[in-house]
């Protein structure tokens, strides 16, 4: 069911901060073009924040190492 071959370890290790990177940017982007526009949700959940783990759904991120498909937190709105 799992594959853990050394290629496979160092695809994943690689792909930690790529991944990483590439959510907490694109939620930020988010949460800041909603406040841009007057939607002040997101800032008051602290999603207005390059901190990785304001933007990470456990399950979410589980999901990715397993199955190469995940979610990030969600950015409500009003």
């Amino acid at each position: 069911m799992f594959d853990f071959s050394p290629e496979t370890i160092q695809r994943a290790i690689i792909a930690t901060p790529v991944f990483l990177l590439a959510i907490t940017v694109h939620e930020f982007a988010h949460a800041r073009t909603a406040l841009w526009y007057g939607d002040s949700t997101a800032h008051d959940l602290g999603r207005t924040s390059l901190n990785p783990m304001v933007h990470l759904d456990f399950l979410g991120t589980l999901m990715f190492f397993c199955r190469a498909f995940g979610l990030a937190g969600q950015n409500l709105f009003r």
